[in-house]
């Protein structure tokens, strides 16, 4: 069961996600499985809602902290306009590669920085605009990650996070891990892993 072509934007509907999906073989890669099967039906209707809450403004400079292949970045980028500023920064280089092959969207270009969220590498009050989605509690060491968070937060600016609940409060999620561990063994899905709907909040 798809979103289909209308859950994207008109610049995105010319090629990015869709198009990826449909005309370049994926093979065994983990980010671009992800962003064909995960972004859609999942991650795109969080973001959605992450800046429905964030309310980006035109000539802001935002962070997409965690920002996997770039799905917030992406639909943040048209709201701050060609005065904005936009970067989505990840640990992971294969994650960040495939959020280097979508298509840009309007907007400020986006530049992909690869890091920790322990340790940002911007001054402090670089952005008006923080956000993560469903990243915030797989940072081995939370507490320091939203020190930095509000390090490089600007006087005035906002962090808006997405932070999912435990699978004990999701019972699909817990009856999909059962299917998967009866199925695929114990270490199919870690259980430290959380999927669930999103809380929003935060403000430093």
């Amino acid at each position: 069961m798809g979103m289909g072509s209308a859950a994207y934007p008109p610049w995105a509907r010319q090629r990015g996600t869709e198009e990826i999906s449909t005309a370049q073989p994926i093979g065994n890669d983990p980010p671009a499985i992800y962003e064909r099967y995960l972004v859609p039906e999942q991650f795109l209707p969080l973001a959605q809602e992450l800046l429905r809450r964030a309310s980006p403004q035109p000539g802001e400079r935002a962070l997409d902290l965690a920002c996997g292949t770039g799905v917030v970045a992406r639909q943040v980028a048209p709201r701050l306009g060609v005065s904005g500023t936009m970067v989505g920064l990840d640990a992971s280089s294969a994650m960040l590669e495939v959020a280097r092959s979508l298509l840009a969207p309007p907007g400020p270009p986006i530049a992909w920085r690869q890091g920790s969220a322990l340790a940002l590498p911007f001054p402090g009050a670089a952005f008006d605009l923080v956000l993560c989605q469903e990243g915030l509690e797989f940072f081995p060491d939370r507490s320091a990650a939203a020190r930095e968070m509000c390090r490089v937060l600007a006087p005035g600016g906002r962090v808006v996070l997405s932070v999912s609940h435990g699978r004990e409060h999701q019972p699909i999620y817990a009856a999909l891990n059962q299917a998967m561990e009866r199925h695929l063994g114990s270490r199919a899905w870690p259980r430290r892993s959380r999927w669930a709907t999103p809380r929003i909040c935060g403000r430093c």
